[in-house]
């Protein structure tokens, strides 16, 4: 449906308005380039509502404009509203404009408020100029009760220097403001965090979801150090009813949430993170030895929660020497299939077995890490490190981290917004390079669907589904829905959590199939052919069996073939298919040949088509189509031939 940045939304009827940018050149020489908001409504079956409309258009602009990422939100009076961030570049000076646009469709698709600037920024620059900003991930949602819109986005610039932050002091923040579905402003752009100078904090990637009793959840991701999820509760006119509530707190550098509320109140919020390090492990026995070769008894027996020390020049513990001592850590992790990323260091040298397989032997190297990939099996591996220290200073460590390390993680809140579990990971062994941009939206049995892409940029091969229970559990794990064969796929969903949405459509019960012709009349030369495009679907929640499909033709018509896969019964001027079944949302098309065989210029030869079932239709009135045959004179063209 469009080139870059899909979204989709339900609406109160149960159509669906889908949104995407679209590049063009804007003058004839394509001095000038722009990326344009383009929309349509689809009917519940998928097919067109409202022909494809521009939101914006930039024919007349004077530099380069490009819309990103169009988000949408309906309200509960039926209109949509619509925002994006906006980028304006000056080839002339190298200098870009950016704000946060917002707009407001009727519940048919006009357009009610025109894009409106929120932000208003009137500044020009490069991204290393201090006091430029940028504006990012935009999001939107509806409020529960009201007609309003709550919008939010990130804000990103370099300020002067301050504190310990000498030069490239980033500041990044959440803002937010609520607008009615007029587009009057109910609560003025507002600055939610306050990020200090520095790159020890920041706050980006905003979301949010709509919440019962007129509140709604605005989540962001803590970055910097923490690279953490956290929260707040907003009522419809943008007041902070809840203060800031952390949903991760292990600095698994979590990023990019989208959030949905369930019908019994709870709250599923899903984001983009890191496997963390070290799954599995429960502890170790470490045995220390007042030797370099684990030698006699040990002296000091002790359960380390996990290796990772610095001891200088102090003694490991209580009877150990601070040099010429040696360690073994023996544990059993239960881990997930995959390949492992191992990474060992130590001073002096050290080794490693898994499983009795010798993995790492730096016994006589000293003072740096190892890195290496390991495949390991579901289940139990017994992992067993030594070390060995001559003198000085010691230091031991060991990691492990499944890979790829990007994934998708979870976490789901009761309706008095605590947290109930989570964070917990999806494990998706299909994505080869990892998993990213996760959307969230629910079914009508209370159930979360989640559903994102690759994470690598270069190879987007395939889209990927995930179904919880609004306890937490996994009813259907991880799966692919979708797949690209090209040599260099590139296979998008939304990075702005629009990916998915609701479909809370209920199809009619019983069978209702539709027959349809491409166009009501179509050419054909006498004693040559005519060709007829014809589409039948089904439309009805029941299945439609001994479908059947008679076309009556004209005398002056022939059969002469088909590409349905299925051979005809012809009788006369009567040709019979019969079809296989037709269920919910099947769509067939298929090409039916017919030749003139008599007929005067600009006879409109009639074929009559019926669509019948075993099954009584719900709808009768389009089981049947006419198209006539228009007799037309024959086109020659020229063939050069060169021998």
């Amino acid at each position: 449906l469009g080139n870059n940045s899909p979204s989709i939304a339900e609406m109160r009827d149960h159509n669906l308005i889908y949104a995407w940018t679209t590049g063009r050149c804007l003058d004839s020489g394509c001095s000038r380039y722009g990326y344009e908001i383009e929309y349509t409504i689809l009917d519940p079956y998928g097919e067109a509502a409202r022909e494809a409309s521009k939101l914006t258009d930039y024919s007349a602009a004077t530099l380069d404009t490009y819309d990103y990422d169009p988000v949408m939100a309906v309200a509960p009076d039926g209109r949509i509203g619509v925002l994006w961030r906006q980028h304006r570049y000056n080839q002339s000076n190298d200098k870009f404009n950016e704000n946060i646009y917002f707009a407001v469709l009727g519940s048919g698709g006009a357009i009610l408020v025109a894009p409106t600037n929120l932000t208003n920024n009137g500044v020009w620059g490069s991204y290393s100029d201090i006091g430029v900003p940028g504006f990012y991930n935009p999001r939107i949602s509806a409020a529960g009760d009201n007609p309003f819109f709550i919008a939010a986005w990130s804000r990103s610039e370099y300020g002067p220097p301050s504190g310990n932050c000498t030069s490239y002091c980033a500041i990044e923040d959440i803002w937010y403001t609520v607008r009615d579905s007029n587009g009057v402003m109910v609560q003025g752009v507002s600055k939610l965090t306050n990020d200090s100078p520095g790159y020890e904090d920041g706050y980006r990637y905003p979301a949010l979801a709509t919440l019962a009793g007129d509140k709604t959840l605005l989540a962001w991701t803590r970055s910097g150090v923490h690279g953490d999820i956290y929260y707040v509760i907003l009522n419809s006119w943008g007041s902070v009813v809840r203060g800031s509530q952390p949903l991760s707190t292990d600095s698994s550098a979590d990023w990019g949430a989208d959030a949905v509320a369930l019908d019994d109140g709870r709250i599923v919020v899903a984001w983009n993170g890191t496997v963390p390090q070290n799954q599995g492990e429960r502890g170790w026995t470490a045995s220390f030895f007042n030797n370099e070769n684990l030698s006699g008894t040990p002296v000091l027996v002790r359960t380390d929660p996990t290796i990772n020390f610095n001891w200088f020049d102090d003694p490991p513990g209580p009877g150990v020497n601070p040099d010429h001592f040696s360690v073994r850590w023996q544990s059993t992790m239960t881990l997930a299939a995959g390949k492992y990323e191992i990474t060992m260091g130590s001073d002096d040298g050290s080794r490693l077995w898994i499983d009795g397989q010798l993995v790492y032997d730096r016994w006589n190297d000293c003072c740096q890490y190892w890195n290496k990939s390991v495949d390991l099996s579901a289940g139990p591996h017994i992992f067993k490190m030594e070390m060995r220290e001559i003198d000085g200073w010691s230091w031991a460590y060991l990691v492990w981290r499944r890979t790829p390390n990007q994934v998708i993680r979870y976490a789901v809140m009761d309706s008095n917004y605590n947290l109930i579990v989570g964070p917990t990971a999806l494990d998706n062994p299909a994505a080869r390079t990892g998993d990213g941009y996760v959307s969230v939206t629910k079914d009508q049995a209370n159930r979360a669907i989640l559903t994102w892409m690759d994470y690598d940029y270069s190879s987007r091969q395939n889209l990927y589904y995930a179904l919880l229970r609004s306890n937490g559990t996994v009813q259907t794990q991880p799966m692919i829905f979708r797949s690209s064969q090209a040599s260099q796929p590139y296979l998008v969903s939304s990075f702005e959590g629009s990916g998915s949405t609701s479909y809370s459509w209920t199809p009619p019960a019983g069978v209702d199939n539709r027959l349809t012709l491409e166009q009501s009349a179509y050419s054909g030369a006498v004693h040559g052919d005519a060709v007829i495009d014809i589409h039948y679907s089904g439309r009805g929640g029941q299945k439609a069996t001994g479908v059947v499909l008679t076309a009556t033709l004209d005398p002056r018509l022939a059969y002469r073939s088909d590409t349905t896969g299925v051979t005809p019964t012809v009788n006369g001027n009567m040709v019979t298919w019969n079809l296989p079944d037709v269920r919910l949302f099947d769509q067939h098309e298929f090409i039916l040949q017919l030749q003139v065989t008599s007929g005067a210029l600009g006879d409109q030869i009639p074929v009559h088509l019926a669509l019948t079932s075993t099954q009584p239709d719900l709808n009768p009135d389009d089981n049947v189509a006419s198209v006539a045959v228009r007799v037309d004179r024959p086109l020659y063209l020229p063939l050069a031939l060169r021998q």
